[in-house]
């Protein structure tokens, strides 16, 4: 039996790649937004060295070339693929689009980008340090430019907004898609400011902040709102939504405390070739290639921001972006190599955006 630790992390990484709620901004909204907020002019990315690195003071990022593949660029690097693409939020077999950015999860050789003269002036940190404090928020800097992790339900004009900065410019210094699609888990670079537009904007009068309160104590009885309707949702979902996927012995339960035998699923223990159907009605987000050790992996995304996860899969009886009904059969449990005695089992999660659950609490 494979060690649950392992399988776990491919699980993660292939769920934050693919499946978790891949986050698409409602243009229309958020671009009138951004219209109300001071916005800085950003420099250009600096250019990447051969290799397609980087190198800044404290981390360094790569830009795909768009021909190779995570574990190609991890392979010519000489770094470990799955490292590499866990660390993404990826998954080694991912091909990134050209001039997508990619952080790198150890340093390897290379020359630190240069800080420009602008920047080196003695009034630098003065000037960052009134901008900051005026727009309530951090400035990126040449040689140590900020890195923003994804949370759900952000997007990248949410956190353009937040920095200050376009968010064509932050889409040009990530590489984004033309829909500027992000995913929880990713970390992006935000855009290195010109100075002297730091410098013109720092003097003009402050913005009104008795205007916009009462915008803001909306938006947050607007949040708490949801909060509650969120808390309401998952009882609901709990109490009938989701079967057991596969008749058979829960040999391994969720366990997320544990340091040597962590587990965010569930382990079902059957017979080879035994019939594995959808816990509830969704859609198919993603069927990988599978491996002689854990087979094939398939996730299916469903209401209300659910997604189940079913690893160790055989003869695969649906298709990507298929909907599917509660109890349809989507595959089998896989045979026994030649020599193995151990019986085969189905690895079963359930997530809600980002974190797992203990499926057996939401089981009829």
């Amino acid at each position: 039996m494979i060690n649950s630790i392992k399988i776990s992390y491919w699980f993660l990484a292939v769920f934050i790649f693919l499946v978790n709620c891949q986050t698409q901004s409602n243009g229309n909204i958020s671009r009138v937004e951004t219209l109300d907020i001071e916005e800085f002019a950003t420099v250009d990315r600096p250019i990447a060295d051969s290799r397609g690195i980087i190198t800044y003071d404290k981390y360094q990022v790569l830009v795909a070339n768009g021909e190779e593949t995570i574990a190609e660029i991890a392979s010519r690097l000489g770094i470990n693929a799955e490292r590499f693409a866990l660390y993404n939020g990826l998954i080694p077999i991912y091909r990134p689009r050209k001039d997508e950015l990619l952080a790198l999860h150890k340093r390897i050789d290379g020359n630190t980008v240069n800080q420009s003269n602008d920047w080196s002036e003695n009034s630098t940190k003065e000037i960052l340090n009134k901008a900051t404090s005026k727009f309530n928020t951090k400035l990126s800097i040449p040689t140590n430019p900020i890195k923003h992790k994804v949370e759900s339900g952000q997007t990248a004009y949410s956190i353009a907004r937040l920095y200050k900065v376009s968010v064509t410019s932050l889409a040009k210094w990530n590489g984004l898609d033309p829909e500027f699609t992000i995913y929880p888990g990713r970390e992006l670079i935000i855009p290195v400011p010109v100075l002297k537009d730091i410098k013109i904007k720092t003097t003009k009068s402050s913005i009104n902040k008795r205007a916009i309160a009462p915008t803001i104590k909306k938006k947050n009885a607007s949040l708490q709102t949801n909060k509650n309707l969120k808390v309401k949702e998952i009882k609901q979902t709990k109490i009938k939504d989701f079967i057991m996927p596969l008749n058979g012995k829960i040999i391994k339960k969720y366990n997320t405390s544990s340091t040597t035998d962590k587990n965010e699923g569930i382990d079902i223990e059957a017979p080879p070739n035994s019939t594995v159907v959808s816990s509830s009605n969704g859609k198919v987000a993603l069927i990988t290639d599978g491996t002689d050790k854990i087979g094939k992996i398939i996730l299916i995304k469903h209401k209300n921001n659910f997604i189940t996860l079913y690893a160790r899969i055989n003869n695969v009886s649906v298709k990507k972006d298929e909907i599917i009904s509660q109890g349809q059969k989507i595959g089998t449990t896989m045979s026994l190599a030649e020599g193995e005695e151990t019986m085969p089992f189905l690895h079963f999660e359930i997530r809600k955006g980002t974190k797992s659950e203990d499926p057996e609490e939401y089981f009829n």
